[in-house]
């Protein structure tokens, strides 16, 4: 199941949440085929929204947004998944995942799947690496 406060977020922002087929080339596993342009897309998308906002715990319960200028490590993902999805890359490509950070805490990030294996665009590193290698 999905955590409480995404699905809250899909239903007062149904758009956000649809399903899209994105313009870029797919293989039957519906991974996107990573080029080094749409690598340096999620670079570049990574680093533009990490610098953006400002990180800020949510106070008086789980609230998910995209597009602001604070917020948790959800609000990074939401954000990040809306500018791939407007950049063309399929929703089927691009999932949520919540982790547990080496200091024990849940923690999203976005996970994005490609024929060079799942690629991770976290908020706590400008770095963009393959799931595999990150410390979770």
């Amino acid at each position: 199941m999905p955590p409480f406060a995404y699905i809250k977020f899909c239903v007062e922002h149904r758009s956000a949440c649809r399903e899209t087929h994105g313009r870029l080339d797919q293989d039957g596993n519906k991974r996107v085929n990573l080029g080094p342009p749409l690598m340096q897309q999620l670079i570049l998308i990574n680093a533009q929204v990490n610098g953006q906002i400002k990180p800020t715990s949510d106070r008086g319960g789980d609230h998910w947004s995209v597009g602001v200028s604070r917020g948790d490590c959800e609000d990074y993902v939401l954000t990040k998944r809306a500018r791939l999805m407007a950049a063309g890359w399929p929703s089927s490509a691009l999932a949520i995942a919540i982790v547990r950070t080496n200091w024990g805490e849940g923690h999203a990030v976005l996970v994005v799947r490609t024929s060079n294996g799942d690629m991770v665009l976290d908020n706590l590193t400008p770095k963009v690496r393959l799931l595999r290698d990150m410390p979770y």
